[in-house]
């Protein structure tokens, strides 16, 4: 899992994350408002396989976030992906 740090106000942060996961073609599959959790959905399970998207918004304290970004595929972490994530989340902001 990568992590990516940000200075912003969680509910900001929260309602812009699926924002980013449509600009990098995931499908919103839930949005867990109470626990901070979006998970999503990218490909065809017929042809390649799907990609599993997991982002965890932690408040580490009253001005750092601290966004999860764990990315699956056919069960195996997919670190490279996961990085890419990640800077198209600081790129974002």
């Amino acid at each position: 899992m990568q992590t990516a740090l940000l200075k912003y106000d969680i509910n900001q942060v929260f309602e812009m994350l699926p924002l980013v996961c449509s600009k990098n073609n995931y499908t919103i599959r839930e949005i867990n408002i109470e626990n901070k959790i979006i998970r999503a959905r990218k490909g065809r399970f017929l042809f390649s396989g799907k990609l599993e998207l997991e982002l965890r918004v932690l408040k580490l304290d009253n001005e750092i976030l601290n966004i999860g970004v764990k990315i699956l595929k056919n069960g195996t972490p997919q670190k490279d992906l996961e990085e890419k994530f990640v800077n198209s989340i600081y790129n974002f902001f």
